[in-house]
């Protein structure tokens, strides 16, 4: 019997060491024929800022890489992900141009499997440019990209105080996702940039085997290429299966549960930073709309319905559309334009098409379909028909 337990354990050590063989072989070679060499942000993205915590650099050119996608992405020298404009070279902008300026994060960033004229931001300023019959006086009409991935709307704000009127932007439309906007106001370093210029979050809150994938995710291509084969081979039973199923849901449900005080206190300093933003662009006579961008589980039953399961919630006991009637009610009162992106979605949902099946970011169909609302509700207001 002993000798059978040591033949046993020799068997699996030359098991392991053959694997580890095998697997530093692969390395090498996925490394030599360059088949993944990069993964996440493009180096040298991102830099330390010390008034907005951090911001894009100028002058980037490279590809951001996730499991579902890789998409080129270029910054100009105002570091946004956009084309130049007057601004750049010290020129006003001139009277024909009708600029609009969209403030947000990731969602307005919008480098999630999409080009730049891929974006709803650039989809918006298509539509409006061949649209709409924008008349003698104004011949064209600008969207200015200012999205930053992991912005809270205070950063987005402090970023409109120094640098987005500087634009001189006619109306300003902050994109508001309503999963995690609420929170992180006044936060500091909740995401920091690595020494490649790569925004990272912090390892704070994340557990054991979430740290260890992004160690091998950084260090290995190998990890990397077998990775994205096993997501391209079954993104959609992983997202619904593994990734919706250990989502952290218990850090969602005071969207939708009795406000805690927490919450109460997010939601304050919410409305504190939305208040500041509006009486900065009254003074300015800047025109101002809200866009509520909600989240996949919001739209998408299936996920809807795992969300409330893992909460223990009833449909009856949960307002779906809470997040956005918090906005809205501050809103309503300060007589602020909202578009809320959730009812026509959610209505035209079929099996969660207009978001990534692992990224919870809209992919190419969401991003058109969130242009097209936009510009929808736009052509209903004051706003189209001042520049028509």
């Amino acid at each position: 019997m002993r000798k059978t337990n040591k033949q046993l354990v020799l068997n699996l050590v030359l098991l392991l060491f053959t694997l580890i063989i095998l697997f530093a072989g692969l390395e090498l070679v996925v490394r030599f024929l360059n088949l993944s060499a990069s993964y996440g942000y493009p180096l040298g993205l991102f830099q330390n800022d010390e008034n907005l915590d951090y911001r894009m650099s100028s002058g980037i050119n490279g590809t951001f890489v996730k499991q579902e996608f890789a998409v080129p992405i270029y910054t100009n020298t105002l570091g946004l992900r956009d084309h130049e404009y007057y601004y750049n070279y010290g020129i006003t902008k001139p009277d024909d141009v009708f600029r609009i300026l969209a403030l947000g994060d990731s969602f307005t960033w919008g480098a999630h499997g999409t080009t730049l004229d891929e974006t709803f931001v650039k989809v918006l300023e298509a539509k409006l440019n061949q649209n709409v019959d924008l008349g003698a006086e104004i011949k064209k009409v600008e969207v200015v990209n200012a999205g930053v991935p992991g912005y809270s709307p205070d950063q987005e704000v402090a970023y409109l105080k120094t640098n987005g009127l500087k634009l001189t932007p006619d109306l300003v439309t902050l994109n508001f996702y309503v999963n995690n906007d609420f929170s992180g106001n006044g936060a500091k370093g909740e995401m920091r940039v690595n020494d490649k210029g790569q925004l990272v979050l912090t390892r704070q809150g994340k557990g054991y085997i979430e740290r260890t994938r992004e160690f091998i995710l950084e260090k290995s291509h190998a990890y990397r290429l077998m990775e994205k084969g096993v997501v391209s081979l079954s993104a959609k039973f992983i997202g619904e299966n593994v990734v919706a199923k250990v989502a952290k849901w218990d850090t969602k449900k005071e969207l939708f549960a009795p406000l805690s005080e927490d919450f109460r206190q997010d939601v304050k300093e919410t409305y504190t930073v939305l208040e500041e933003a509006n009486n900065l662009l009254l003074k300015k006579g800047v025109d101002f709309v809200i866009v509520l961008i909600p989240a996949k589980y919001q739209v998408d039953d299936k996920l809807w319905d795992i969300f409330l399961d893992e909460n223990n919630f009833k449909e009856g006991d949960v307002q779906r559309d809470r997040p956005q009637e918090i906005i809205k009610k501050f809103a309503e009162k300060r007589n602020i334009l909202v578009i809320d992106l959730l009812p026509s979605m959610q209505e035209n949902n079929n099996d969660n098409n207009f978001f990534w099946n692992l990224n919870p970011h809209f992919n190419k169909l969401g991003n058109e379909v969130a242009g097209e609302i936009i510009f929808e509700e736009l052509k209903k207001t004051k706003f189209i028909k001042e520049i028509s």
